[in-house]
């Protein structure tokens, strides 16, 4: 009976990981170094996100960490419907969730989609599968919070929590897509053995499309960002980059050299791989 047990629970546990099966988890504030290294120097992080891809024969492990500092603690969110679908070119999809009350209006809507076409256009299409959802939590909450997902294939899944500012929905929108292609960065990059080993230089790619992002949104209009400044002081006043300083052009270059397909990371003559964070 032990035996035929175990079998069940072994095809039970087999099933489960094949269906693409996800776990969100409450975590204590030290399960975000970034954020309890931040602390020790004095420094309060608004909000952070994590993302760790491992692959393996035929199945990926994703996991994705939302902190969100916040004042008030929900013991169920608001209930949250899809707003906005978005499939790329190379099998990435973007889908963001909202309460009523956070509903964007249809013409942030068309400007993301049209921002997003143009940037995955830029790279000639998203370098690995996936798909990243990101639902929209009222402003003042709490979270800390990470989502294991195993997926068949190569193929990640990422699931976060981002803000929704009340009386803002449109830039909690954009916001939210800006943590979508940074996220969906590390994991693409991470997919596909790409994945910058430096810490440091991890960051400075994946915020690069972040820029990238808020470039096509602004569509040269330098007014769209000026009062939209949160959408910018998002990539401006990153604390891991908190001393380097560049245009937005400058951050969106570096990372449309990374992911374009053709890109081959090189050291010292030798192409590497690089392992998952």
């Amino acid at each position: 009976m032990g035996s035929l047990n175990r079998t069940l629970a072994a095809l039970g546990l087999q099933a489960l990981l094949l269906s693409g099966c996800s776990i969100p988890v409450r975590t204590p504030t030290w399960s975000f170094s970034m954020v309890t290294q931040a602390a020790r120097k004095n420094v309060e992080i608004d909000s952070a996100f994590n993302t760790t891809i491992k692959h393996g024969v035929g199945l990926t492990l994703s996991v994705s960490g939302s902190y969100l500092s916040g004042t008030r603690k929900f013991k169920r969110f608001p209930e949250s419907s899809p707003i906005f679908e978005y499939e790329s070119q190379g099998g990435w999809q973007l889908v963001i969730r909202a309460p009523e009350t956070c509903t964007a209006s249809n013409a942030a809507m068309l400007s993301l989609r049209h921002a997003l076409n143009g940037v995955v256009k830029g790279i000639g299409g998203w370098p690995a599968r996936g798909s990243t959802l990101i639902t929209l939590v009222p402003g003042d909450a709490v979270v800390k919070r990470y989502v294991v997902s195993f997926r068949r294939g190569s193929r990640f899944a990422l699931n976060f929590l981002s803000r929704c500012e009340r009386g803002r929905p449109d830039e909690a929108l954009w916001l939210a897509a800006m943590v979508g292609v940074h996220e969906s960065t590390h994991a693409a990059l991470q997919l596909t053995g790409r994945q910058p080993t430096q810490r440091e230089e991890r960051e400075r790619v994946a915020l690069g499309s972040e820029a990238c992002l808020l470039l096509a949104l602004s569509d040269g209009d330098d007014g769209f960002i000026r009062k939209h400044s949160s959408l910018g002081d998002n990539i401006y006043w990153r604390y891991q980059l908190a001393d380097e300083k560049r245009s937005l052009h400058e951050w969106c270059s570096k990372w449309q050299e990374f992911m374009r397909n053709d890109y081959v990371p090189v050291v010292s003559g030798r192409s590497h791989v690089t392992p998952g964070e």
